[in-house]
Protein backbone atom coordinates (compact mmCIF):
# COMPACT_ATOMS: atom_id res chain seq x y z
CA UNK A 1 0.00 0.00 0.00
CA UNK A 2 1.25 3.49 -0.82
CA UNK A 3 2.02 5.69 2.15
CA UNK A 4 2.40 9.44 1.85
CA UNK A 5 3.91 11.54 4.63
CA UNK A 6 3.97 15.31 4.60
CA UNK A 7 6.38 17.34 6.70
CA UNK A 8 5.80 21.02 7.31
CA UNK A 9 8.91 22.62 8.68
CA UNK A 10 8.93 25.82 10.69
CA UNK A 11 10.61 29.06 9.72
CA UNK A 12 14.07 27.74 10.53
CA UNK A 13 17.06 28.59 8.41
CA UNK A 14 17.07 27.15 4.89
CA UNK A 15 20.22 25.15 5.66
CA UNK A 16 18.55 23.53 8.66
CA UNK A 17 15.47 22.61 6.64
CA UNK A 18 17.61 21.21 3.82
CA UNK A 19 19.47 19.00 6.28
CA UNK A 20 16.16 17.72 7.68
CA UNK A 21 15.15 16.78 4.13
CA UNK A 22 18.44 14.90 3.71
CA UNK A 23 18.06 13.06 7.03
CA UNK A 24 14.48 12.03 6.21
CA UNK A 25 15.44 10.88 2.71
CA UNK A 26 18.37 8.91 4.13
CA UNK A 27 16.13 7.24 6.70
CA UNK A 28 13.53 6.35 4.08
CA UNK A 29 16.20 4.92 1.77
CA UNK A 30 17.61 2.74 4.55
CA UNK A 31 14.07 1.45 5.15
CA UNK A 32 13.73 0.54 1.48
CA UNK A 33 11.23 3.29 0.71
CA UNK A 34 10.96 5.48 -2.37
CA UNK A 35 10.90 9.24 -1.84
CA UNK A 36 9.64 12.10 -3.96
CA UNK A 37 10.79 15.55 -2.87
CA UNK A 38 9.12 18.60 -4.34
CA UNK A 39 10.87 21.97 -4.26
CA UNK A 40 9.46 25.29 -5.45
CA UNK A 41 12.40 26.31 -7.64
CA UNK A 42 15.39 24.98 -9.57
CA UNK A 43 17.86 26.62 -7.18
CA UNK A 44 16.52 24.64 -4.24
CA UNK A 45 16.59 21.44 -6.30
CA UNK A 46 20.22 21.99 -7.23
CA UNK A 47 21.16 22.83 -3.65
CA UNK A 48 19.55 19.61 -2.39
CA UNK A 49 21.24 17.66 -5.19
CA UNK A 50 24.64 18.84 -3.96
CA UNK A 51 23.75 18.32 -0.31
CA UNK A 52 22.70 14.70 -0.90
CA UNK A 53 26.29 14.00 -1.94
CA UNK A 54 27.92 15.78 1.00
CA UNK A 55 25.64 15.98 4.05
CA UNK A 56 27.01 12.84 5.69
CA UNK A 57 30.29 10.97 5.30
CA UNK A 58 28.59 7.70 6.31
CA UNK A 59 25.67 7.59 3.91
CA UNK A 60 24.77 7.77 0.26
CA UNK A 61 21.36 8.73 -1.06
CA UNK A 62 20.94 7.60 -4.66
CA UNK A 63 18.88 10.23 -6.41
CA UNK A 64 18.09 11.95 -9.64
CA UNK A 65 17.27 15.57 -10.28
CA UNK A 66 14.19 16.08 -12.41
CA UNK A 67 13.32 19.67 -13.14
CA UNK A 68 9.79 20.30 -14.38
CA UNK A 69 9.29 22.77 -17.18
CA UNK A 70 6.39 25.16 -17.24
Amino acid sequence: MTQIDFYLLGDNSADGSDRVVCRLADKAFRLGRRVYIYADDAGTCKKLDQLFWTFSANSFIPHTLGLATK
